[in-house]
């Protein structure tokens, strides 16, 4: 069962929460009003409705593994593959490290948006997606985020009809977000199967006082204010090896301490790409970092 729950388990936090939730509405009501005149919410980068591949409303949880010997062999292989496209295609290599980690992400997204921008389908405004990537650096001194697979994802639309790299799953996932006692608890879990017989795990609960550090994307005060999204990373596509996009997004981040008793993150992963399950499930990965971030995101071709 899919589940999504926010819990206060105190009177005055649950009318706190109701208190907020009232305020959102009302702004979300009179938009006219709440908007300052001199605010302007234009993007520093000029769009082009034909480059855009993907946007949408994220809540994401990345998981960060320092990869073992058999993990980094694997991503050694991955990138060979992807380099011999690349070569034939002339364009420039990419270089893996072995201090980068490993990568698993599931995220919930709300208004998914495909090719040029344009709403998934009308009637379906949601799409749960996992994804496993590292990053790498490249021959000309730049580096990239690296899909090292096809993502999976609840959503067939964005797949089949505008034609974002993926792969269709089912999805059970739960997150709950407790409040009680003045400190946060979050929890989520999710279980992904494919149709190609792909079945991933992953699930994480920590409480905020596990959150060392946070952050928000852009820094600038100006910035974030005027509703701007800013270059985050480029990416490429295991599965399109010789383009590149830009990921650009607007959001926060907490980062949890997983070396904490209290912060529990489980991965297991069964993939039809023997090259991801080495990946996964080298007992010598080693644990790094947990992020949690709430996110606007667009996804142009360069």
């Amino acid at each position: 069962m899919n589940r999504v729950e926010i819990g206060a388990r105190s009177v005055n936090q649950g009318l706190r929460v109701v208190i907020a939730a009232a305020a959102v509405l009302v702004a979300a009501a009179g938009p006219a009003r709440a908007q300052n005149p001199l605010m302007t919410c234009q993007d520093t980068t000029q769009q082009d409705p034909s480059k855009i591949l993907r946007s949408g409303v994220w809540k994401q949880w990345i998981y960060w593994l320092t990869p073992g010997p058999d993990a980094y062999a694997a991503i050694q292989r991955v990138v060979a593959q992807v380099n011999n496209a690349r070569s034939a295609a002339g364009v420039t290599l990419l270089e893996t490290d072995p201090t980068y980690p490993l990568i698993v992400s599931v995220f919930e997204e709300s208004n998914p948006r495909g090719a040029n921008g344009s709403s998934a389908i009308a009637t379906v405004l949601s799409n749960q997606e996992v994804f496993f990537a590292t990053f790498v650096n490249d021959a000309a001194g730049g580096s990239e985020v690296l899909f090292l697979t096809d993502a999976i994802r609840s959503n067939d639309v964005l797949t089949s009809v505008k034609l974002v790299p993926g792969v269709t799953g089912v999805f059970d996932r739960s997150i709950a977000l407790h409040l009680g006692e003045g400190e946060t608890k979050v929890r989520t879990e999710w279980h992904v199967s494919s149709s190609a017989g792909d079945e991933i795990r992953f699930s994480a609960g920590y409480p905020g006082t596990a959150i060392y550090a946070s952050g928000v994307t852009p820094a600038s005060r100006v910035a974030f204010a005027n509703c701007n999204l800013v270059s985050s990373s480029d990416l490429v596509y295991r599965s399109n090896p010789t383009s590149t996009y830009t990921l650009f997004d607007r959001g926060q981040g907490n980062y949890v301490d997983v070396t904490r008793e209290d912060v529990i993150v489980r991965v297991r992963v069964r993939h039809h790409d023997r090259e991801i399950n080495r990946m996964f499930n080298d007992r010598r990965n080693v644990p790094q970092l947990l992020i949690e971030t709430d996110r606007v995101v667009r996804i142009e071709s360069k």
